[in-house]
């Protein structure tokens, strides 16, 4: 009878790691199904725990609690999960148990996040735009404090509010001095409200210019130059007021993504424990610690 060389000796089945990615597939399945179903019934209770005629806002503690109602569904979930796949795949060291159950998180998280790009991918991808305009804005809003010709969207030029407002005059400049005339008056107009402060003497040349191509007095023009000047001022603080608005409210946004973001690794961290954990547990008899 041949003897068996000692370097070829064939290894025991406790000490041969292998993955079982049928156990993996039936593991994930539950911890899916697990989730689903915890998640429903989260719901249900949810639900029927509001009192909509006595509560003034009914819905305002179901954030917290659904947030807190998921992460505990998510560990139960991937604990069974993991659990399930040791089992199925008759594992006896703790270390593969706990392996199959962190590939069975991995899986688990990887279809789920599948599932809700599919589902849910417009929405998610509008929030983000959302965000990504929100905090662009901010920076456009924040160097448009100092400087009165920057425009944050959605909001006029104050240089732009005065040539409409001055559209009426424009056009008695027109006609009396031509299209010279106009652009002479409507760039002294630009450059002048383009400077962080008006001063006496650009107040006074505009005025020269309403005397030169207009019918208006001396006494007209001061009194036509200086409800510009205020409406401009008006306009200019209305921008910076909505510039500080856009910024905070860009501020809030990036806060809320920063909280989900830690919110979501913590979340993946715990479900990643808890499979493991699970795949631990769910070993076969005679189990052994490597």
């Amino acid at each position: 009878m041949a003897s068996i060389h000692p370097d070829k000796a064939m290894p025991t089945v406790g000490s041969v790691s292998r993955l079982s990615w049928g156990a993996v597939f039936g593991g994930t399945a539950l911890a899916i199904t697990t989730l689903m179903l915890m998640v429903l019934l989260g719901m249900a209770i949810g639900f029927f725990a509001l009192n909509v005629a006595t509560e003034e806002n009914p819905l305002g503690g179901m954030g917290v609690g659904s947030y807190i109602w998921w992460v505990l569904s998510w560990i139960v979930a991937l604990f069974f999960g993991g659990w399930v796949t040791s089992r199925f795949a008759g594992l006896q060291r703790t270390n593969d148990g706990m392996l199959h159950g962190l590939v069975t998180w991995a899986l688990t998280t990887l279809v789920i996040l599948l599932l809700l790009t599919n589902i849910i991918g417009a929405v998610v991808g509008g929030a983000f735009s959302v965000a990504k305009s929100a905090l662009g804005a901010a920076g456009q809003a924040v160097s448009a404090l100092p400087g009165p010709t920057q425009v944050i969207p959605g909001q006029q030029n104050p240089v732009q509010t005065i040539l409409q407002e001055a559209q009426q005059t424009i056009e008695q400049v027109r006609q009396r001095g031509g299209e010279q005339a106009v652009s002479e008056l409507t760039n002294a107009i630009r450059e002048v409200f383009s400077d962080t402060e008006i001063t006496q003497a650009d107040q006074q040349r505009i005025i020269d210019l309403l005397g030169k191509y207009t019918d208006m007095s001396q006494q007209e023009a001061q009194s036509t130059v200086s409800r510009w000047v205020s409406s401009f001022q008006q306009a200019k603080q209305k921008l910076g007021q909505v510039g500080q608005q856009v910024a905070r409210t860009a501020e809030d946004v990036a806060q809320a993504l920063g909280q989900a973001a830690i919110w979501a690794f913590l979340a993946l961290l715990l479900g990643a424990l808890a499979a493991g954990l699970g795949g631990r547990a769910g070993r076969v008899g005679g189990a052994v610690s490597i």
